[in-house]
């Protein structure tokens, strides 16, 4: 019975690792070396990543189908380590952006590019939610993240994105932008530039 049952969790979490990478993107900046990841959170080509992935431009982001288009940075925030993306592209598969910070215990993937391995899955356990001295709330994993993953999806069970992929903060300890502070950013950005267009309108 025990060994059903992690075969059927190795399938159920192969099957939610291939679905999530559909909304994942590779980021990298013409000139620079190293590339970083990306999350579609919107089919009209909205992508959310760190701001530390996209520190110069021309950006360049490539979907998984293998289509590259430059970016248009429409906000960058180096104190959250946050920035949004335009792309021109329609009809993209975005992925959800979770209601609330998951609960410690937690299953998830952290997807990305490590050292430039194409769409790579790690699993693990959140270990606990955390806010550093600056204010920053953190989700806590115990995977490895390494150079590559930064920018990419933390995704629970259901396909939904908890966190953006950043840093390590111990030997086991993986850190990601929480959930919440994603949706924040992204609000205020996307504010910034409704408000011009409403007012020419």
């Amino acid at each position: 019975m025990g060994g059903d049952l992690l075969r059927q969790l190795n399938t159920d979490l192969a099957a939610l690792a291939e679905t999530a990478r559909s909304g994942l993107v590779r980021v990298g900046v013409r000139g620079m070396l190293g590339v970083g990841s990306g999350i579609i959170v919107h089919p009209a080509g909205l992508v959310l990543t760190n701001a530390h992935v996209v520190r110069g431009e021309p950006v360049r982001v490539r979907l998984a189908d293998g289509r590259e288009f430059t970016a248009r940075v429409l906000g960058r925030d180096p104190a959250a380590d946050l920035a949004v993306l335009l792309i021109g592209a329609m009809d993209l598969p975005a992925l959800e952006l979770a209601a609330a910070e998951p609960a410690a215990g937690s299953l998830v993937v952290a997807l990305g590019h490590p050292w430039g391995v194409e769409a790579a899955a790690s699993f693990g356990v959140v270990t606990g939610l955390s806010t550093d001295e600056a204010g920053r709330e953190w989700v806590l994993v115990n995977l490895r993240l390494r150079p590559g993953n930064s920018g990419g999806p933390l995704v629970d069970a259901g396909g939904r994105v908890v966190g953006i992929n950043t840093i390590m903060t111990g030997a086991e300890t993986g850190a990601a932008v929480s959930v919440r502070a994603a949706r924040a950013f992204l609000k205020r950005i996307l504010a910034e530039h409704l408000r011009p267009a409403a007012a020419a309108g």
